[in-house]
């Protein structure tokens, strides 16, 4: 959704990073068609040696280890901005899935970090979040209007051993509240 908001406002660019998360090829096939489908280039990366064999679908840090290479790759390609999905405005120790690596003072903190990192005054790359407070429901709806096939995209994090979605984790739990768990997990 964030591609599909931002379109017409950036040149944009997609970056994927498989670190090893075992919905990696899905994600990935998911990325492809949604860069195909608005004319965007995708990058990707692998991160070698890093290897997320638990039940459990939080990967310590995961935000910073993609934050870290979007700066590296939106430096080279000298990009103005990177855009984040996240739609998470403050951590809330009441939420479960809610993740200090989500929240905007995180991005904020990231930019920092980044543009320090990078020793370029002159290039100052912005943390940008266009879906900040967006309900789940809103990014369907947008991604709805905007005609993107729900079939075409993955929200799951434990895909049985053949790549199907499991239908219980957190993502696929939301999707059947909003009842389009079955056309985005169709294909």
């Amino acid at each position: 959704m964030v591609a599909v908001k931002c379109l017409e406002k950036y040149n944009l660019e997609g970056f994927f990073l498989d670190y090893g998360q075992r919905y990696a090829e899905q994600e990935q096939w998911a990325a492809s068609n949604v860069a195909r489908r608005l004319g965007i280039k995708l990058h990707s990366a692998r991160l070698t040696g890093i290897t997320v064999e638990s039940e459990n679908e939080w990967f310590p840090a995961r935000n910073l280890y993609i934050g870290a290479l979007s700066f590296s790759m939106a430096s080279r390609l000298g990009c103005s901005a990177i855009l984040v999905g996240s739609k998470t405005n403050e951590y809330r120790e009441d939420d479960e899935y809610c993740w200090h690596d989500c929240t905007r003072v995180f991005h904020e903190k990231l930019q920092e970090l980044g543009n320090r990192a990078l020793d370029f005054p002159s290039q100052e790359i912005e943390v940008l979040q266009p879906l900040l407070g967006w309900s789940k429901q809103e990014v369907v709806d947008g991604l709805k209007a905007a005609r993107i096939p729900l079939h075409e995209l993955w929200s799951c994090y434990r895909p049985d051993k053949d790549g199907r979605s499991c239908g219980v984790c957190y993502h696929c739990v939301e999707l059947k509240k909003l009842g389009v768990w079955e056309c985005v997990h169709s294909a």
